[in-house]
């Protein structure tokens, strides 16, 4: 076969192949049944390409068209709280207590957190991050620094700030708590 009808032939293969997708109309449409059955290749029974039942395009059960486990239409973590880091210390080496988290409103839209035995390689060093959504603040942990051998049970102490009032639960990593800012 010469270059230029091997050419030819990928090209129209291309077409062909393209031309017959196109005909399928919108996958997402329910009421393209000709898309279902000849476009629609995942293994549930519903219009979209995704293999939950549901009939939005995301991959959990919910149906709101986002890929969290809500029930809400957004993505978002949340609003970031700011915060201020008292302190981060390494305390126990030879930690095997369940960790510790005091919660305490301490006025102004401010809240202490006192988190202690959050068990991580020694020599870590932790990014706090904190996000607010409806009831809920999350907390997280990121270990910025290098591999290392050994465990330690570290105490965390930081303030929350701009907190608005009420009754929130704190998740931080390894446990969560109650408490009421006023």
């Amino acid at each position: 076969m010469t270059l230029h009808r091997a050419s030819t032939f990928i090209a129209l293969s291309l077409v062909l192949a393209l031309g017959g997708l196109a005909s399928c109309g919108d996958p997402d449409d329910p009421k393209d049944s000709e898309c279902e059955s000849e476009c629609d290749t995942d293994t549930d029974t519903d219009a979209d390409t995704d293999t939950d039942t549901d009939t939005d395009a995301d991959a959990d059960a919910d149906a709101d068209g986002d890929a969290d486990a809500d029930t809400d239409a957004d993505t978002d973590p949340g609003v970031a709280l700011e915060l201020v880091i008292e302190r981060i210390e390494c305390v126990d080496k030879t930690s095997k207590e369940p960790a510790q988290l005091v919660l305490t409103d301490i006025g102004e839209g401010e809240l202490a957190v006192r988190h202690a035995g959050f068990v991580v390689q020694a020599c870590a060093q932790l990014a706090v991050r904190a996000a607010m959504k409806k009831d809920e603040i999350n907390v997280s942990y990121e270990d910025m620094g290098e591999p290392c051998d050994g465990t330690c049970g570290f105490t965390l102490v930081y303030q929350l700030q701009e907190v608005p009032a009420g009754h929130y639960t704190v998740h931080v990593p390894g446990t969560a708590g109650d408490v009421t800012v006023e």
